[in-house]
């Protein structure tokens, strides 16, 4: 089929320019169907956003930013650039590689201390043909403030995934709250009875041991709607109070429903949704694994076809927790590490960790480096020879890119509750009238996985960007079905998988065993409890939950005092009886 002498020309106009980039054959074969979605206004939609999981090291957010330089010679259509930071002059280092490409002024960026600042000085930034804000602005637009950023453009593309997702948290000081203040609200009586109700519901789902590994649905039933009212009035009279957050937080779990976990009580935010323009596009080397994408029909993938082949370089897996928890038991757990992984002088080393272990790791890597370095201050090696980062902080740093050794120490979860968020936020099918079990559930466990490997490849790829050196990519988790995953992102890459058995702080240890002991005699109870049982017998208890010291249960029996006379549980001689 011929094309249309509309689309030639367009197709020419942004052609003749990029043919006088450095590699514009390579670039126009390898990003061809972004330069597609940018040229044609004929593949426009304003009804999603295309996602292009161009490798992580392809150089996608440049080349981007190449042709909206050159694009901007030959059209005149307006473009909001979206990016993850501001750190560092980051947004102005966007603009700087635009205008340069665009040989003139074509780009300028808007921060909060645009926001803030003079309103003259935010008008002219406005007017800029393309304009670069972060994802945090972008959330803002996407509760409708700043509006005026995406009047007007054609064009919007982001970088990275955009999470808009507003987690809302209800606890029992919020509703403890709404109780003693009952009678600032117009039907005092009203708000006390619904604070009273959410109380009670509380309570039911916090001393039911089910809902420990399971996360229930509930959806509070508004017997008055003049409730919903008094609480809206409450909220327009009181505006940004913090009384007021906790009211809206309220309303928030009266009006979408919410889940239960861990004692409060969690929805989000529904008064924010994404702006897309004519034409929507994110860029995200996640696309083809995240499993968010799949999950509405905002997004579109198109899959990239892999760059890189990794058959010069190694996927190293050690097999071992590396939870918050399991870190906190084991005994110098990153020199155990370095017995495993050796610091390498010849090599140049990223170990990446969480924040609140980042410290340790440092200090444990510059006592490694006194006993192998013949330098007298080791840490002169710090960032030369080994480098330390954590992830919250990792993505989008290319200042590794030449080193050819990667190892992560920690992997990356979120509380279960936020899986379960992202599902609920981003399904256009999701149903809620069970209760979801915590890693079993098909609907959260996908992107529980997919978000973890995610993280996990982004760290990875912050070393070797352009796969020049044979690389070795280590990674310290149990998660194998994430590092599975991993390895299909790596064409080609030797896979090795290691058992590792890191020593434990024997007394943290039998601490945590005790704490397991008396939260199983705990649920055990309960549920004995709850199915109507007058008593059970020490022997039974035992038995069924394979205790056979008896002294030792006596002990735990004495820790739980406090809970089993909260809850009607009383030890006799033999027995333990159920008071109703």
């Amino acid at each position: 089929m011929t094309e249309s002498p509309v689309i030639e020309k367009r197709q020419t106009d942004v052609n003749n320019n990029l043919s006088s980039v450095e590699g514009a054959k390579q670039i126009e074969e390898n990003f061809k169907d972004l330069l597609d979605k940018i040229r044609y206004k004929e593949m426009w939609s304003n009804q999603h956003f295309e996602v292009f999981n161009y490798e992580a090291g392809t150089g996608k957010s440049r080349i981007t930013q190449l042709l909206l330089g050159l694009y901007t010679q030959k059209r005149d259509d307006s473009v909001l650039y979206v990016q993850k930071f501001s750190r560092d002059g980051e947004l102005q280092s966007t603009v700087d590689r635009i205008n340069e490409y665009a040989k003139c002024e074509v780009a300028a960026y808007l921060d909060s201390q645009d926001n803030k600042g003079s309103k003259k000085r935010r008008r002219e930034k406005l007017k800029s043909q393309i304009l670069v804000i972060t994802h945090r602005m972008y959330e803002q637009v996407c509760y409708s403030e700043h509006e005026d950023i995406i009047s007007g453009r054609q064009i919007l593309i982001i970088d990275e995934f955009p999470d808009i997702l507003d987690r809302i948290k209800v606890e029992m000081s919020d509703i403890q709250w709404l109780w003693s203040n009952s009678h600032k609200f117009i039907n005092s009586e009203l708000i006390e009875m619904l604070a009273r109700e959410l109380r009670d519901q509380l309570h039911r789902f916090e001393k039911d041991p089910y809902y420990i590994q399971n996360v229930p649905y509930y959806s509070h039933e508004v017997s008055n709607g003049n409730m919903v009212d008094d609480l809206e009035d409450f909220l327009s009279t009181y505006k940004k109070s913090e009384d007021a957050s906790i009211v809206e937080r309220i309303l928030f779990v009266l009006k979408n429903g919410c889940f239960y976990n861990n004692q409060a009580f969690h929805t989000f935010n529904d008064n924010v949704a994404y702006k897309m323009l004519d034409n929507n596009i994110i860029l995200d080397a996640n696309g083809g694994l995240d499993a968010r994408y799949n999950l509405s029909s905002l997004f579109q993938v198109k899959e990239q076809p892999k760059k890189y082949n990794y058959s010069n370089s190694s996927l190293i897996h050690y097999d071992v927790k590396t939870s918050k928890e399991s870190l906190s038991n084991y005994v110098n757990f990153y020199y155990q590490v370095l017995e495993k992984e050796p610091i390498d002088l010849k090599q140049r080393t990223l170990f990446i960790t969480d924040k609140n272990n980042f410290d340790d790791l440092r200090e444990s890597l510059i006592g490694h480096l006194s006993a192998i370095s013949p330098l007298k201050d080791p840490e002169m090696l710090i960032d030369k020879v080994v480098s330390i980062d954590y992830f919250g902080n990792i993505i989008g740093v290319n200042t590794y890119q030449m080193f050819d050794k990667v190892v992560i120490l920690k992997t990356p979860n979120f509380d279960y509750i936020d899986y379960v968020l992202q599902s609920h936020f981003f399904d256009d099918n999701e149903q809620h009238d069970d209760s979801i079990s915590m890693f079993n559930d098909e609907r959260v466990e996908p992107i529980r996985l997919t978000m973890i490997a995610g993280e996990f490849y982004q760290a990875l790829k912050r070393i070797n960007r352009d796969n020049q050196l044979p690389a070795q990519y280590v990674l310290f988790t149990d998660n194998s079905q994430a590092v599975d995953m991993i390895e299909s992102e790596l064409p080609g890459i030797n896979r090795y998988d290691y058992a590792f058995k890191p020593k434990t702080n024997q007394k943290e240890t039998e601490s945590g065993r005790q704490r397991n002991w008396r939260n199983c005699i705990r649920d055990y109870l309960l549920q004995c409890k709850k199915e109507g049982r007058t008593q059970v017998t020490k022997k039974e208890l035992r038995d069924n939950l394979g205790l056979q010291d008896n002294s030792n249960l006596s002990k735990y029996l004495k820790d739980l005092q406090y809970f089993m006379s909260q809850h009607g549980i009383e030890p006799e001689h033999h027995h333990i009886v159920f008071r109703q």
